[in-house]
C-alpha cells in the first residue's frame, strides 16, 4: 500500500518508501534488479496515481467522515 507521499518519504498511511525500494533491490536476483526496481517504481506511480484521482470520488461518495475511517483502518491496520 503505497501512496501520495509527503516531504518524510512516508506516504499517508505511513509506509516507508525507502524501505520498499531497498527490499525490492536486496531481494531481487542482480540479473532482474534494474528491472524489479523498475517495476516497483512504476507501480508506486500507479498506486499514487489511484489514490489521488480516488480519494475525492470516494469523498463525494461516502463523504469526508467515512473517507478518513477507511484510511484510519488502512494506517491501523498497518
Amino acid at each position: 500500500m503505497v501512496l501520495l507521499s509527503n516531504n518524510y518519504g512516508r506516504s499517508r498511511l505511513g509506509v516507508d518508501l525507502s524501505h520498499i525500494l531497498i527490499s525490492i533491490s536486496l531481494f531481487s536476483v542482480i540479473a532482474i534488479r534494474g528491472q524489479a526496481v523498475a517495476l516497483s517504481v512504476q507501480m508506486n506511480f500507479l498506486f499514487n496515481a489511484i489514490v489521488q484521482f480516488g480519494v475525492p470520488v470516494l469523498e463525494n461518495w461516502v463523504g469526508l467522515n467515512l473517507t478518513f475511517a477507511i484510511f484510519a483502518v488502512f494506517t491501523a491496520y498497518r
